[in-house]
């Protein structure tokens, strides 16, 4: 259901200063939510009714959903919903007007361009920014013949226990930076911080310590990206 092949480095590195440093805040904490997400409705089958916003997995849950925007393989570009006239259910385009409007006042130029090719953004890039700053409880990346719809939603049953631990940061982190391969020193700083840890950064690594007060310890090579994790007590 994560479907993170499509999202590389080298995409985030075609991507503005202020897209990157939203993604590098919100990533990781998006990523916990997708996998409650994979974990609730693994390989089930997904409609969507635009005109009510809501997004069904088979017959076993159906989310208030809004619809972000889409992927067209044809144009090979990203179609900001509030941008594509086909769009006809103004409740269903909020939170892409909000993004918008964010855009413009913080210089974010991907929220503000309507369309965008997909060379620079894509629907998980968004997914995993938009997942955060807007507070949803998870992203979900439709596919269908011709492209694929990002759709922000809302449930009771994904809020489900976050890792807290200092082994369970690490496992999740160690999964994040097997799957995206993005400066991790930046996306571990993030993850950390949104946890509550107290940091301490070194020349190679990170040191940090949970609100439980348990340690971890990661370092990384000349490029930031991860090359040891441990937890300790």
């Amino acid at each position: 259901m994560l479907q993170t092949t499509r999202l590389h480095s080298t995409m985030l590195e075609s991507t503005s200063p202020a897209l990157q440093e939203l993604f590098y805040t919100h990533a990781v904490l998006s990523f916990e939510k997708q996998l409650r997400l994979e974990e609730l409705a693994g390989e089930c089958d997904w409609s969507v009714d635009l005109d009510t916003g809501r997004l069904a997995f088979d017959d076993r849950y159906d989310f208030p959903a809004q619809l972000l925007g889409t992927e067209s393989v044809e144009s090979e570009t990203w179609l900001w919903a509030w941008g594509n006239p086909s769009v006809t259910s103004s409740q269903v385009v909020t939170a892409a007007r909000r993004l918008k409007v964010y855009g413009e006042r913080h210089g974010v130029p991907e929220f503000a361009r309507a369309q965008i090719p997909l060379e620079e953004v894509n629907g998980h890039t968004l997914g995993l920014v938009v997942a955060g700053l807007q507070g949803a409880d998870a992203y979900y990346l439709g596919h269908y013949e011709g492209g694929a719809a990002l759709l922000l939603i809302e449930g009771a049953e994904l809020r489900g226990a976050e890792a807290c631990s200092a082994p369970g940061i690490a496992q999740l982190f160690t999964r994040f930076a097997s799957a995206f391969p993005c400066r991790h020193r930046d996306a571990l700083l993030g993850y950390l911080r949104g946890k509550g840890c107290s940091l301490e950064e070194t020349e190679n690594g990170i040191r940090a310590r949970t609100p439980a007060g348990e340690s971890l310890e990661a370092r990384f090579d000349a490029l930031g990206r991860l090359s040891g994790l441990t937890a300790g007590g």
